[in-house]
């Protein structure tokens, strides 16, 4: 199920959607646009200031071999595989921005560019524990900058 909500705040028009998978819920809002706005490496290296590696990060293979720790954190760049379609050989990464490990229900939330489109996104992905939600996220590791 997708709900569209469209919400008027300080003069910014920001579109916000809720999606339930299996009692997952993934909510996406949209946190503005920019140069990089298509590149979710140059977004995190340029706008977010994130001291990736110098390695040419656009491929999937080169995403996977700087992963460098196997739990989420605050700050640290989620390595999250695409498993399928055409940027299948891409991959993604994105900006862990909080995590919530307690309770019945937890969560991990990411910044990111081009994904799920164009523009600057704010993900939250609850699930029943973070393990599911890491599924769910098709997050394969964290890179500790």
């Amino acid at each position: 199920m997708l709900k569209y909500k469209f919400i008027f705040h300080k003069f910014l028009f920001i579109m916000c959607s809720v999606i339930l998978y299996n009692s997952t819920a993934i909510a996406s809002e949209s946190i503005g646009s920019g140069a990089y706005y298509d590149n979710c490496v140059l977004y995190l290296k340029n706008e977010r200031h994130i001291n990736l590696t110098s390695t040419n990060l656009k491929f999937w293979d080169a995403k996977l071999s700087i992963i460098n720790k196997n739990k989420p954190k605050k700050g640290r760049v989620a390595i999250i595989e695409i498993p399928n379609g055409q940027y299948k050989i891409y991959g993604h990464v994105a900006l862990v921005t909080s995590v919530d490990t307690k309770g019945k229900k937890q969560s991990i939330t990411v910044e990111e560019a081009n994904y799920p489109k164009h523009g600057y996104w704010r993900r939250t992905v609850v699930g029943k524990n973070i393990r599911e939600v890491e599924r769910k996220m098709n997050i394969r590791g964290y890179y500790q900058p």
